[in-house]
């Protein structure tokens, strides 16, 4: 797959799409193969496409997008990184403390009280 240059930076491709960022812009976007793009630059960080959503950081607000850039998941103000979703979690840090959250946005380990979440503490 080869591309014009005209993006600063593109990263892999994942599920049919590639973070990209236009020369002289500090915001990063979607593209699709053919180049054009599929949602706006608007965002700090955006990561990759895994399981049909792409955490991105817009303002200091951490949110999960789809590929019609609509918001799929949102995580509370202290979440300070995301990423990608394997096996139906995903890593973030809330509160200083490296946890999972499902795609419902709830958290497979609690950072409140320690403990994990569902499938019976599992």
């Amino acid at each position: 797959l080869k591309i014009q240059a005209q993006y600063e930076a593109v990263q892999d491709f994942s599920d049919g799409l590639a973070a990209a960022r236009s020369p002289g812009q500090a915001r990063w976007g979607y593209i699709r193969p053919d180049g054009n793009w599929a949602i706006e630059p608007t965002y700090e960080q955006a990561g990759l496409f895994s399981d049909q959503v792409a955490a991105v950081l817009q303002g200091n607000d951490w949110t999960y997008v789809r590929a019609d850039g609509k918001s799929a998941i949102h995580l509370p103000a202290q979440v300070t990184q995301a990423g990608p979703f394997r096996n139906q979690v995903a890593p973030v840090v809330y509160q200083n403390t490296p946890c999972y959250i499902i795609k419902t946005g709830e958290f497979v380990w609690n950072p409140v009280n320690g403990k994990q979440e569902g499938s019976g503490g599992h």
